[in-house]
């Protein structure tokens, strides 16, 4: 069988076309992880839907080095998109686990990051920045809709201005009915013109960058530490101490680090 990728690719993107139009929908949300496979979706959405009409999340699970594959994408790509560390999520819940009791397995310590992403897949594709946005806006809902967009308009006069300068906007849309899409991405792409143009934009990369700086240095840190032999052989005595109330919690952390440190010299 002849395989014409030509052709398949326009059935492809008439199909894409299809499935979202199905679903009322305009924009498509995509994980960026910089391999081939959310690139390439990440290549179609932009030929089905146009740039516009596609933004990317960039999800690390803490410090990942091949985090900047993906940034070389979505700049390619010239789509809006943000950056969201799931590595609080994933070590949450993982913590939460083992203080109910549960030691998590090793399935569930490869698989729980992915599922996390998925579900800020989700959160992402239901929120727009600085602004609020209340659905299911159709048949009887219409009236306590608009009577909550005007509640929460007033509500918003209470609070301080936002860092950005934005003033946050309320919408209505319908999902079903696709009604008021148009108006949310509007507000967006609106935002992100004002955010860029005033600087805010690249003010809240660059503390980004600085935040990551600081991070990837506690990280390591962090790793050195509990990796070192001496301290590896010392840590369940100071456990055993500090839960005795043998010794608090400030005197055996200080006894440690002062070992750690005086094992680099």
């Amino acid at each position: 069988m002849e395989f014409n990728p030509q052709k398949q690719l326009a059935g492809l993107l008439e199909w894409m076309d299809q499935q979202m139009a199905l679903c009322h929908g305009k924009t498509a949300v995509i994980g960026i992880s910089g391999g081939k496979d959310s690139s390439t979706v990440a290549a179609l959405a932009v030929a089905a839907y146009g740039r516009e009409n596609v933004y990317g999340v960039l999800m690390p699970n803490g410090v990942q080095p091949d985090i900047d594959y993906s940034q070389a994408l979505v700049e390619h790509l010239n789509i809006p998109h943000c950056t969201i560390n799931i590595h609080d999520a994933v070590q949450g819940v993982l913590h939460e686990m083992e203080q109910a009791g549960l030691e998590p397995s090793r399935q569930t310590r490869v698989n729980l990051p992915s599922r996390i992403r998925m579900a800020t897949l989700y959160a992402v594709a239901q929120t727009v920045p600085d602004g609020i946005v209340i659905n299911k806006c159709d048949g009887n809902n219409v009236d306590k809709c608009q009577l909550a967009a005007t509640q929460f308009r007033n509500a918003l006069h209470l609070f301080p201005a936002p860092e950005s300068g934005w003033t946050p906007q309320v919408l209505t849309y319908s999902g079903f009915y696709n009604l008021g899409v148009k108006e949310i991405w509007d507000m967006v792409y609106s935002y992100m013109d004002f955010v860029k143009g005033n600087g805010y934009f690249e003010h809240r990369r660059n503390e980004q960058s600085k935040y990551w700086m600081y991070e990837t240095i506690n990280e390591q840190l962090r790793n050195s530490f509990f990796q070192n032999e001496q301290i590896v052989s010392r840590l369940a005595e100071a456990e055993a101490m500090v839960l005795s109330g043998r010794q608090t919690s400030f005197v055996a952390a200080k006894q440690l680090l002062d070992e750690y440190f005086a094992s680099l010299r």
